[in-house]
């Protein structure tokens, strides 16, 4: 039987348990989806802790109705901070400057032609980005470190990248969280951790900034349930530490509440996929080493 984690009414489900010894632990800074066809939750990738440490090429399944964790054939070639997304079937895997695809059907990964843009477009920094109308939005750090903001699109039909005209693009971020609500993405993650979010059209190639009436932490990871945005974890500068912090944004009204809480604090860029009301997230705490998945139920 599971035991919850709660933390003031927040139920946390923690689903380590389950993972036979065969299945070695993936540690931090990897990449995570969800199949909603087979109700499934990849993570693949990160920093490795247990067994060896280290760059992982790793990739693991987990089914929601079985509760069943299976090791699947590994990356390419090893990834942290990855973008990723599922779209018929294949899932998409953007790190650094190369992009790599998964047949969830063959259980086959593949090298894809990554952007051409040398080390003045890197994704150096973890690469955030959304699936909209067939094509990856990816932003990413520049290779030396800079905190502007990089962005290209990747088409999944044509498999080409473009550069495209998002400018003036905003600065001051790191490892960015990237929400699509509609058709209007929501930036936040700023290295100040100021109550700015900005906002971007996708139809009318706008900028826009929300004013909060909180500090939003940097680096957190972000997921989007019934129209609202969570932003979980990341950095406080003001506390110089990895936080528990747990918010949601909604653009209806532009209000942002403080939720309760997580159960342990998450690292920089933690790992988040959705299912229906149902949020997954893994990364883990930064000093205790990660290895953490926990599933969290909007509804309750």
């Amino acid at each position: 039987a599971y035991k919850y984690a709660t933390n003031s009414g927040i139920r946390w489900r923690p689903v380590l348990e389950l993972i036979p010894p065969e299945i070695p632990r993936w540690g931090i800074q990897q990449g995570m989806v969800y199949n909603p066809a087979t109700n499934d939750v990849y993570i693949f990738g990160g920093v490795a802790t247990f067994p060896v440490t280290g760059p992982s090429n790793q990739c693991v399944r987990y089914n929601a109705d079985t509760e069943k964790w299976t090791l699947l054939s590994a990356l390419a070639a090893p990834v942290r901070y990855p973008m990723s997304c599922i779209y018929q079937n294949t899932i998409y895997v953007v790190a650094f400057d190369t992009i790599q695809s998964f047949n969830t059907a063959t259980n086959k990964w593949a090298s894809l032609v990554g952007p051409a843009y040398g080390t003045e477009f890197c994704f150096g920094a973890g690469a955030r980005g959304v699936l909209w109308n067939g094509k990856l939005i990816v932003f990413g750090m520049s290779a030396s470190g800079s905190s502007a903001l990089r962005v290209a699109q990747y088409d999944l039909v044509t498999k080409a990248w473009t550069r495209p005209s998002l400018n003036p693009i905003p600065s001051g971020y790191s490892y960015a969280a990237v929400a699509l609500i509609g058709n209007k993405l929501y930036i936040t993650g700023r290295t100040d951790a100021s109550p700015v979010i900005q906002t971007f059209d996708l139809l009318t190639l706008v900028w826009g900034s929300i004013t909060v009436n909180k500090n939003i932490p940097s680096s957190g990871g972000c997921a989007v349930v019934n129209g609202k945005f969570y932003v979980f974890g990341g950095y406080d500068p003001a506390l110089a530490a990895h936080t528990k912090t747990c918010y949601r944004f909604d653009p209806a009204d532009n209000s942002l509440v403080k939720m309760n809480d997580l159960a342990i604090p998450f690292t920089s860029g933690a790992a988040v996929a959705t299912a229906g009301s149902k949020i997954y997230i893994s990364g883990g705490d930064a000093v205790g080493g990660g290895d953490s998945f926990y599933a969290y139920d909007t509804n309750q």
